[in-house]
């Protein structure tokens, strides 16, 4: 925490050279933001409305102290309840200005800007959704998703066939699959279009198949 600021010191103020602990001429800024004049609210409990002024005094606040030329960085954070550290229970949070940026978020802008930033990155235009046991495609439409059709997934097997039975309890609990493949972790039946399947392996054969190819890797 800043204990110390002062908007009269200057960027690159000379050490002051005193009896005991190093100390510097403290720069930056904490501001208090209150929520609401509401005692036992949260931020939870404001509504839209009321989560949406508190959010556009973050960023009227964090513009405002980033245009300081003493401020390198703003945190907007809050602690709330004893446990936190937050010494009265009225809804607030905190803005700190720092001369400097912290280790982790230069790491972070250092990345973003040779890799590129994922949070950044455009909202899919679609969302694959589990639903009903089947997956749903849905297209965003404005700020909201809105359903668009069913995903028929693709089967690709070695033999052609029908499918006339998918397990759905392999489909909710996919370990089963390596757990008992042979037992519940079966995934579908197949009504086969031929009755030749002789380059096929039975069970046998593909487990001596998978050990070989173990051992050589």
């Amino acid at each position: 925490m800043l204990a110390a600021m002062s908007r009269q010191a200057e960027p690159g103020a000379k050490h002051l050279h005193t009896p005991g602990p190093s100390t510097l001429p403290g720069r930056g800024a904490a501001e208090v933001v209150l929520y609401s004049p509401e005692h036992d609210a949260t931020l939870a409990t404001l509504g839209r409305e009321g989560i949406r002024r508190v959010v556009d005094v973050w960023a009227e606040r964090s513009e405002s102290l980033l245009a300081r030329p003493e401020i390198a960085y703003v945190l907007v954070f809050e602690n709330r309840g004893d446990v936190a550290g937050a010494t009265i229970p009225h809804p607030h949070g905190q803005i700190y200005g720092f001369p400097f940026v912290p280790p982790v978020p230069a790491r972070e802008a250092a990345v973003a800007a040779a890799e590129g930033c994922p949070l950044c990155l455009p909202v899919a235009p679609e969302l694959v959704v589990r639903e009903g046991g089947a997956n749903l495609i849905f297209r965003r439409v404005g700020r909201t998703l809105q359903p668009a059709r069913e995903l028929k997934p693709e089967l690709f097997t070695p033999i052609a066939g029908e499918v006339t039975e998918v397990n759905t309890q392999a489909v909710e609990d996919p370990a089963a699959v390596n757990e008992d493949s042979y037992g519940d972790g079966w995934l579908v039946k197949l009504k086969l279009s031929t009755d030749d399947v002789s380059d096929l392996m039975d069970s046998a054969a593909y487990e001596k198949y998978v050990k070989e190819e173990s051992e050589e890797h």
